[in-house]
């Protein structure tokens, strides 16, 4: 082979041998980036070349768990010995790489213990975020001897972000639910069906808007839906409903649906229960003689019915001849059949010379406020008035007389006879 033979030749190898280191190093670079991008990753151990060889003999580093929803706790485990020097450091990288899986971030939150040597330490992180690569971070533990050896590990959680649970149907925005008319309450048979798209395990509370206590309900894993039901009986107040009609009694069921994640769902449903038109009580009153004595014990006599059969306040005003109220008597009988007839009957002492009005308020609102407010006027009524004179015997007056009421509600004629006489 001659000079110019040999130089062609030296240079084919000098180029084979380039192209073989160049083909060196992109496999080696294609390793590496597999390695970090594969699951593989979650038990494997990359240590760095230490620069004195296998100075640090032991080491181990674990995530409990290695999956979980932000917020949530991440406890992180590591240990080593090394065969010189006297104390380990332990630097963990949570997020050590960007979302490309290869560039180190250099924003990672990152924790340092030093310990004795042997060592071991127990961190824990939460993570605000989902992974940055398909919802996983991967994190860096570097073990130092302190003596010039360096060790690193890499592992893998998955992080990934919890949805709020639904119920589909739920109860709608309002119900309609009949009161019955033998136990003056209203019951309901309510159902709704709660998912989760995570699977979790779900708490349904029932509050159903009248004082009575919750109830909860627990599910399984929720991901296919569970059903959940209630039935619940409203039990009204009396003073929500004697004596009021053509109106609506409410109350809110309100549900609470969470996932034990700090997610919730909640619903308010609105209950009516309607009221059907009420009648206002009838009723009258009368005395024996309107001309009396001012220590004789007057007896006023009341009667009454109402159509509903509800429980009735009996008012008794006493006036002078200036109208001014100088007593009141009440009283109060309770439910009857309906339109069945009543009695009340009271007694007064005037005790003083002079004009007297006595007047019945019949209502069968069972609400004192209501009993005074102008919109139920019509429940609150005045039955009958009489007009007494106290006086000695000996004075010769006008004995009395009883006026007309004539008042209507709602269809009913309230009545009473007018009577006159002179003593």
């Amino acid at each position: 082979m001659n000079r110019s033979s040999r130089r062609a030749y030296s240079g084919r190898v000098l180029r084979l041998q380039s192209i073989i280191v160049v083909a060196a190093i992109l496999l080696t670079s294609l390793s590496l980036l597999a390695s970090l991008t594969s699951d593989e990753y979650d038990h494997r151990e990359v240590a760095e070349t230490p620069t004195r060889s296998a100075a640090i003999i032991d080491s181990s580093f674990s995530i409990d768990p290695t999956s979980a929803y932000v917020g949530e706790v991440i406890t992180f485990t590591a240990s080593a010995e090394s065969d010189v020097g006297t104390s380990i450091n332990f630097t963990i990288f949570y997020d050590f790489v960007l979302s490309d899986g290869v560039t180190p971030n250099p924003e990672s939150p990152v924790s340092v213990n030093v310990t004795s040597n042997p060592g071991q330490i127990v961190t824990e992180y939460v993570y605000s975020a989902p992974g940055n690569i398909s919802s996983t971070y991967r994190i860096r533990l570097s073990i130092d001897d302190g003596m010039g050896t360096l060790k690193n590990l890499t592992r893998v959680v998955t992080i990934s972000e919890n949805s709020a649970p639904y119920l589909a149907p739920d109860l709608g925005t309002s119900l309609t639910v009949p009161m019955d008319d033998e136990t003056f309450t209203a019951s309901l048979n309510m159902s709704v069906t709660c998912w989760d798209v995570d699977n979790d395990n779900l708490t349904l509370t029932w509050d159903f808007g009248d004082g009575t206590d919750e109830f909860v309900q627990t599910t399984g894993p929720a991901l296919m839906g569970i059903d959940c039901w209630q039935n619940h009986t409203w039990s009204p107040d009396p003073e929500l409903w004697y004596g009021v009609g053509d109106s609506n009694i409410t109350y809110y069921v309100n549900l609470s649906l969470t996932d034990g994640y700090d997610h919730w769902t909640n619903t308010t449903t609105l209950i009516r229960i309607p009221l059907d038109h009420n009648f206002s009580p009838k009723g009258n009153i009368s005395v024996n003689a309107t001309k009396v004595d001012p220590a004789d014990v007057v007896t006023i006599y009341g009667n009454a019915s109402d159509v509903e059969g509800e429980p009735l306040t009996w008012t008794y005003v006493f006036m002078n001849e200036t109208e001014e109220v100088i007593d009141i008597h009440v009283f109060h009988t309770g439910l009857t059949e309906p339109g069945e007839r009543v009695f009340q009957n009271t007694t007064y002492v005037f005790s003083t010379i002079g004009n007297y009005t006595v007047e019945l308020y019949l209502s069968d609102l069972a609400d004192p406020e209501l009993q005074v407010d102008p919109e139920f006027a019509a429940h609150n009524i005045s039955v009958g008035k009489i007009s007494m004179i106290s006086a000695n015997n000996s004075l010769p007056c006008v004995s009395s007389y009883i006026n007309v009421v004539d008042y209507y509600t709602g269809g009913q004629d309230v009545i009473v006879n007018e009577t006159t006489g002179m003593a």
